[in-house]
C-alpha cells in the first residue's frame, strides 16, 4: 500500500507516519524511487511510545499477576496476536506466543533483552537522574590456602 492508504488506514498525519518509517517502526516497509511502500498484511503501525508502554505492562503482568492489562492498543484477541507478533518479529520476545490463545499468551511471553534494552533506551531519553545518598563500595575478599604434598 501506498503511504496515503496507511495514512487513511491507520488514521496518521503524514508526517507521523514518515517518521515512524525513519524509526524503523514497519516491518517490510520497501523504498521504491522516491516512494515507500508498506506491505498490504501490516496490521498496525505502533509508536515507540505504544511499543514501550505495551513491554512495561508485560514486564508489570509477569511480576504481578493480578495486574490489569490495559487493552487500548489492542482491543480484540486478534489485535492482541498482531502485536505480540510485531513482537516477536522486533526481537522484543523470545518466542511468536501469537498461535497460543490469546488469554494464555502473556503468560507465556517473555521478554529478550532487545525487549529491555528498547524499555531503558527509550526511557533514557528523558534524562532521568538517578542520584545516590550513600557511595557504593565493593569489596572483594580472596583467600587462598596453599596445599603442598610431597
Amino acid at each position: 500500500m501506498t503511504t496515503n492508504e496507511a495514512c487513511e488506514k491507520f488514521g496518521l498525519e503524514k508526517k507521523e507516519l514518515y517518521k515512524r518509517i525513519k524509526a524503523g517502526m514497519i516491518l517490510g516497509v520497501v523504498k521504491k524511487g522516491r516512494m515507500f511502500v508498506i506491505p498490504d498484511k501490516t496490521a498496525f503501525i505502533p509508536s515507540e511510545q505504544e511499543i514501550r508502554t505495551f513491554l512495561l505492562q508485560i514486564l508489570k503482568f509477569k511480576n504481578n499477576p493480578s495486574y490489569v492489562f490495559s487493552r487500548r492498543l489492542c482491543q480484540t484477541d486478534k489485535d492482541l496476536k498482531d502485536v505480540l507478533h510485531y513482537l516477536y518479529c522486533r526481537g522484543f520476545v523470545g518466542e511468536d506466543v501469537s498461535v497460543t490463545d490469546p488469554s494464555d499468551a502473556l503468560n507465556q511471553i517473555k521478554l529478550t533483552d532487545a525487549g529491555f534494552e528498547y524499555i531503558v533506551h527509550t526511557s533514557s531519553r528523558k534524562k532521568t537522574e538517578i542520584h545516590l545518598n550513600a557511595p557504593i563500595n565493593f569489596n572483594f575478599g580472596l583467600s587462598l590456602t596453599p596445599s603442598f604434598e610431597i
